[in-house]
């Protein structure tokens, strides 16, 4: 029944060659002169030949495709003295030898009958693999057919094939580029990094190198770049929102950052490394420069000092491109919120040993309650990036913001519950207000003695003024009646804090 049924298709597979011939000759027959003598049959008679090649060689691979196809499971290249050698090893033996092409810089051969079933996914990728070949790329097509793709620098490789006993041996030579005097090369190359979206694999905190967090024993969260962006980011209490075990803490009556980091309070802020005072002064920091944020949970928060071993916070800030670079965004909100941003980046210097990157925020707002003190916050960070040479470089940066906002310390609780008040009604005064002021100023000096070992010395100065004017409820004169009236008191606070901070 099997060989009966193997006649069959064989015969139907030939009739299909035999009617795409006929309609080859009926289709050439329209398009020439018809013959008028021997000489002109004879002259004529090498068309039908073609398209009759080419229905065999259709027949063919028709055949070859009632066989189950042969699994290619393996590419090795190996470069030789004439070039490159590229090995296609099978599961079963043999591979037809394949048909071959030009296009192009390319050769092109196809394999017929065969699949890929290789460790690294549906298509292999080489580029480069020598100085005069620049890809070479196999692929599977439609059909059960392979495609190898072989581009050579400058002209079109040539190739012998040799069937083995695992499958088949290309021996590619590279070809000789034959442009005239008249003749102008082009070369075309494209280059790209492949974005890596929300898994963000290295991280700086913990070991100050920017390490795989496969490689590090710490529990380390990264915060990319990309979640920032895609969430318009510009408290960093938003940007944690993303960060389990993680919350608001004390604000300070929303004039700065305060986080829990697994039950502890008052967890630590660092900023590149650098710890940061995480007083009541230090205002909000502020999102425009920030490449990511990085949380270090767990006792390992000791790394860098007196900390709470809940965890830290490491904010990551952006660093000058070798490519030039130029964003201007607008946040637009409700209650007056306006927040225009810039970002520029790129190389100063034709050989780019110079590069600079600029972060500008400006930032206003009314608020919900009617306060007579409007928010306002300038924010500006230069970076400069200078190569000393092939293996020192030098960077300096600088930080300047002046926030003004409300002093407001929201609604008192009353027992369990809060106070019935309108979400409107101020508690305290309307021009209650907080003040911070900051400007920083540091440089980073790093020197590389090889790929494995490194020296980098870093050093900060920062300055932030803090003032304060405001009424609260307090406690100690008697905080709220049971009748609603409020005791306040009114509290003036004005400060001023350096900070020299040295690492190496």
């Amino acid at each position: 029944m099997g060989k009966s049924l193997q006649h069959q298709n064989y015969f139907w597979v030939l009739a299909l060659a035999i009617v795409q011939v006929a309609v080859a000759e009926t289709a050439l027959a329209q398009n020439q002169p018809k013959p008028n003598s021997l000489k002109d049959i004879n002259e004529l008679s090498h068309f039908p030949t073609r398209q009759l090649l080419h229905a065999s060689t259709l027949a063919s691979r028709q055949l070859a495709q009632t066989d189950a196809p042969l699994q290619i499971i393996g590419v090795q290249l190996k470069e030789t003295e004439a070039g490159l050698q590229i090995l296609i090893e099978t599961t079963d033996g043999e591979l037809p030898s394949p048909t071959t092409i030009v296009s192009g810089d390319a050769l092109i051969a196809e394999i017929a009958n065969a699949v890929l079933s290789l460790p690294e996914g549906d298509e292999f990728l080489a580029f480069e693999p020598t100085e005069a070949i620049a890809l070479v790329q196999i692929s599977a097509l439609a059909e059960n057919r392979v495609q190898v793709v072989v581009t050579g620098t400058d002209a079109p490789p040539t190739a012998t094939v040799e069937t083995t006993a695992t499958g088949l041996a290309l021996s590619v030579v590279p070809g000789i580029a034959q442009a005239s005097e008249n003749d102008e090369a082009l070369r075309v190359v494209v280059t790209g990094e492949e974005e890596q979206g929300y898994a963000e694999p290295n991280a700086t905190t913990a070991t100050r190198t920017n390490t795989p967090l496969i490689e590090i024993p710490q529990s380390i969260q990264v915060i990319p770049e990309a979640v920032l962006e895609d969430q318009q980011v510009v408290r960093l209490q938003d940007a944690l929102r993303n960060a389990p075990g993680v919350v608001q803490g004390n604000t300070f009556g929303g004039s700065r950052d305060g986080f829990v980091i697994r039950g502890f309070d008052n967890a630590t802020i660092l900023e590149d490394g650098f710890r940061l005072a995480n007083t009541n002064s230090d205002g909000f920091r502020d999102t425009a420069n920030l490449e990511q944020v990085e949380v270090l949970r767990g006792p390992a928060s000791v790394l860098f000092g007196n900390a709470e071993p809940g965890g830290v916070i490491n904010l990551v800030t952006k660093q000058p491109l070798d490519t030039p670079f130029a964003e201007f965004a607008t946040q637009i909100g409700s209650d007056g919120f306006f927040r225009p941003t810039l970002d520029v980046t790129g190389p100063i210097d034709s050989e780019g040993n110079i590069r600079y990157r600029l972060n500008v925020a400006y930032e206003r707002a009314d608020g919900f309650r009617d306060f007579e003190t409007e928010t306002d916050r300038v924010f500006v960070s230069p970076v400069i990036a200078i190569d000393l040479s092939d293996r020192t470089e030098l960077t300096l940066d600088f930080q300047y913001f002046n926030d003004q906002r409300p002093f407001d310390r929201g609604i008192p609780p009353v027992g369990d519950g809060i106070a019935d008040v309108p979400l409107d009604t101020i508690l305290g005064e309307p021009d209650d207000f907080v003040r911070t002021q900051s400007t920083s100023v540091g440089y980073r000096l790093e020197h590389r003695f090889s790929d494995n070992w490194r020296l980098r010395n870093r050093f900060r100065y920062s300055e932030v003024s803090f003032l304060s004017n405001r009424a609260e409820l307090s406690n100690q004169v008697g905080g709220l009646e049971p009748d609603g009236t409020i005791n306040r008191v009114f509290v003036f606070n004005n400060s001023e804090t350096q900070t020299y901070e040295f690492q190496t």
